[in-house]
């Protein structure tokens, strides 16, 4: 069991480092301030979730048992990021093709983040699969308590992402002043 979650776990760790880069690519070219700011919110979330997984793989693979959210955290902040395990093989369908940003001739203004926010949709609802049926075959119930947690963050994720991307689509503008979301307000 220790080697099948170790091999989720990596999963786990490539693809929340493809989507800490991936938010941060979006919010660099993002042409609007607020739409930075989002994208930049969640690359730091992705990199808190990065670290708690890290730290979770580290303790596994060290013959530890699963370690409380509190715990992950802990070490997670303490742990080096630039170099992480890859995965030995990732099934179909886990990840997503990488992320091609359009131009701004061939997305002007705010359609790049349109397009952005269209595909991080699609991210967030995988990973929460990914979770979720590693969830339902961890036998621990610490690792059960990891896995809900993560699904609960890729879920906030997705309604961060749907409500900005239903807002943008209507007004043609990120959120004005009264509509800014708990992140920023």
């Amino acid at each position: 069991m220790v080697e099948e979650a170790l091999a989720i776990l990596a999963i786990a760790i490539k693809n929340e480092k493809m989507g800490k880069d991936f938010y941060s690519e979006a919010s660099r070219r993002s042409p609007d301030e607020r739409g930075r700011k989002t994208f930049a919110y969640l690359s730091q979330m992705e990199d808190e979730h990065l670290r708690i997984i890290l730290a979770e793989y580290e303790a596994l693979r060290n013959g530890q048992p699963w370690l409380s959210r509190e715990e992950a955290l802990e070490k997670g902040r303490a742990m080096d990021i630039s170099r992480l395990p890859e995965p030995e093989t990732i099934p179909e369908g886990v990840l997503l093709p990488p992320f091609i940003f359009p131009s701004p001739e061939e997305a002007p203004g705010i359609k790049g983040d349109e397009a952005v926010l269209e595909y991080a949709l699609k991210m967030e609802e995988r990973s929460y699969m990914l979770y979720k049926e590693a969830r339902d075959k961890t036998p621990s119930p610490v690792g059960q308590e990891i896995y809900s947690l993560l699904m609960e963050e890729e879920n906030k994720h997705y309604k961060v992402l749907r409500e900005a991307l239903e807002y943008l689509t209507a007004n043609q503008t990120w959120w004005d002043d009264w509509e800014k979301p708990f992140f920023e307000g």
